[in-house]
């Protein structure tokens, strides 16, 4: 609630650059609908139906300089970039995966670059995740150092691929343009700026004034409370006339970019007070990926505070689930009273669903569980268990009515498990874990944004398999006695 308040005083505090708008062509010969949204006082707005005649649609963007993307029923496209006085057109190549090709934007170009940077920098600080938690579990503090140099290497390498592009930016009079909007540390932001003054060049005045108030109010907790932004969308989506599933989907898309945008604000700003007083809570973070790349972001003085247990103690039990490889034995009763024990599945590949009735990307993803479920189950070698994280024992029951599954449920609260660990690493839902017949762990995904990986995992797996199913019987699952 306070981040909601947090949110609504923020937008309150805005103040509005009005700078001369743009136009952009949008060259599309599909039957599809088609939709533009901006990024708009630091936020996704709200999307806008285009309407194409002869294959061309022209769009009035308010403000310029502009971050947009655009959006089909099924997902976006990469975002463009519209920068001031510049005429912008928008090809659209494919639709499944939407796909664009922009032309004659300057400004959109070296934007897209710098976001390329961005994105190799943190590709190449991931590879190296597997060593770093080997070396922090095990307290190995030469191991950490040599991994803190070479993320410094990587620091300096991603500053100086930056600092080539500003160069370019600004030659080409287009620096103001993006600096605000790009997607780098802050530090790196106001350093260009002072640098830049102090060798006597003018900063434009809507540039100082719009990175000031980017400074004070795009932190990680604003950026956290427009997480739930999409939720609000029910009139919108009602509007744009998407079918329930569809509406699901787009919602779980946009929050999913809000996601990366706030892991991407944390590492953006470690060392500010504000963000690791946001950290502290651990409440932004979904994946191991997200936890541990925040973690090896932040200053060596800062890792072993005591403050940000919380987020140390996700991180490694999070790690030390993926790590075992196995699902433990668990047991607890469905509403009806009956007995579930994980072994009572050997031999099947099992679905873990790990979800709760208040969280509606886990519901919207009901709708595909039942048809994985009516495809596979008919099989006898696929089963799913659902399992809530409700601590209302009321509000879960109601939910279970009102989705009508087929397979089991159980209660998290009420389980009794052999590994604690497993289940106390579930800090985001949904959580999907595929649990093969001997009880290895063979798909641990977040998130519904995996989920063609979940259904290429089970074709392969269910598709190509002999009809036979093979006798585990003997075969004991962890924990069996």
């Amino acid at each position: 609630m306070e981040k909601i308040k947090y949110c609504i005083l923020c937008g309150i505090m805005l103040v509005v650059m009005v700078v001369r708008g743009q136009r952009v062509e949008i060259l599309y010969q599909g039957d599809e609908p088609l939709w533009i949204s901006e990024q708009y006082q630091f936020v996704w707005d709200k999307m806008v139906p285009l309407s194409f005649e002869n294959g061309r649609a022209v769009y009035d963007v308010r403000y310029a300089p502009k971050v947009l993307r655009l959006a089909t029923e099924s997902g976006f496209s990469s975002v463009f970039f519209v920068g001031e006085r510049e005429r912008v057109t928008v090809a659209v190549e494919t639709v499944e995966p939407l796909k664009v090709e922009i032309r004659g934007d300057v400004a959109g170009v070296l934007y897209y670059e710098i976001n390329t940077i961005t994105e190799q920098y943190t590709r190449e600080k991931l590879a190296l995740a597997e060593k770093y938690m080997n070396g922090w579990l095990a307290k190995d503090q030469n191991t950490l150092d040599s991994i803190e140099d070479m993320l410094q290497e990587l620091r300096r390498q991603r500053d100086g691929e930056y600092g080539e592009v500003i160069q370019r930016a600004f030659g080409k009079g287009r620096l103001w343009d993006i600096l605000v909007v790009a997607n780098m540390p802050l530090s790196l932001k106001h350093k260009v700026v002072q640098e830049l003054g102090e060798k006597g060049y003018k900063i434009p005045g809507r540039v100082t004034s719009q990175l000031d108030l980017y400074t004070k109010i795009y932190t990680p907790e604003y950026v956290y409370c427009n997480l739930y932004y999409p939720y609000a969308w029910g009139g919108e989506l009602n509007t744009l006339a998407l079918e329930d599933e569809r509406g699901s989907e787009l919602v779980r898309k946009v929050r999913m970019l809000m996601q990366q945008e706030y892991y991407n604000t944390v590492c953006n700003r470690i060392e500010e007070p504000t963000t690791l007083e946001d950290l502290r809570s651990a409440s932004g973070l979904m994946d191991l990926n997200d936890y541990v790349g925040v973690h090896m972001e932040l200053p060596v003085r800062v890792k072993r505070d005591t403050l940000l247990d919380k987020l140390t103690g996700r991180m490694e039990k999070m790690y030390r689930t993926r790590l075992t490889g196995m699902m433990h034995e668990f047991v607890s009763k469905t509403p009806e009273g009956k007995t579930v024990r994980l072994s009572d599945y050997r031999g099947k590949y099992v679905l873990l669903d790990f979800w709760a009735s208040w969280c509606s990307p886990c519901r919207g993803l009901t709708p595909k569980m039942k048809m994985l479920h009516e495809k596979y189950h008919v099989t006898g070698k696929f089963d799913i268990i659902g399992i809530s994280k409700d601590e209302d024992r009321g509000k879960w029951l109601k939910a279970l009515e009102e989705e009508n599954v087929s397979w089991d449920n159980i209660r998290m609260k009420e389980c009794v498990v052999e590994n604690p660990v497993q289940f106390e690493s579930v800090t985001g839902i949904p959580r999907l874990v595929l649990v093969g017949p001997d009880g290895t762990v063979i798909l641990d995904i977040s998130g519904g944004d995996h989920w063609d990986q979940l259904v290429g995992t089970l074709k392969k797996l269910l598709d190509t398999t002999p009809r036979t199913t093979p006798n585990l019987s003997n075969t004991p699952l962890p924990g069996d006695k």
